[in-house]
């Protein structure tokens, strides 16, 4: 099984309401989680990498509604990044380390770390 994580950012003043616990959408369990700016929408139950992937196009739709209803606008990227295991970790119990603002498709139940760098604010 795979789990597809999509990061997404709301405008600077908006928030949404983040349950972290579990439910589920056409057989698969979603999670929708907040990490310092990012929100973190985690989808598990994919049969494959390539049908989480083609599940980007369902949450672009998503995106694109969520103004019209909510007046929310979020942003996100589309382009999932390539993940590379590891099979012998130096630091810990880690088998991969993702661009925490970029998607990626990994596989369920890997122990995945992310690394999130923001641009230097200019005042």
């Amino acid at each position: 099984m795979y789990t597809l994580r999509f990061p997404f950012t709301l405008p600077p003043g908006r928030e949404i309401a983040v349950a972290e616990t579990p439910g589920e959408l056409d057989g698969l369990e979603y999670r929708l989680s907040k990490q310092d700016r990012l929100y973190i929408l985690s989808l598990s139950g994919f049969p494959s990498e390539e049908s989480a992937q083609a599940y980007l196009k369902n949450i672009r739709a998503a995106l694109i509604w969520l103004p019209l209803y909510t007046g929310i606008a979020a942003n996100g990227a589309f382009e999932p990044q390539q993940v590379r295991y590891t099979d012998d970790p130096l630091e810990g119990p880690v088998d991969a380390l993702l661009d925490g603002r970029s998607p990626a498709v990994y596989v369920t139940g890997k122990r995945i770390r992310t690394l999130t760098g923001w641009p230097p604010a200019w005042f």
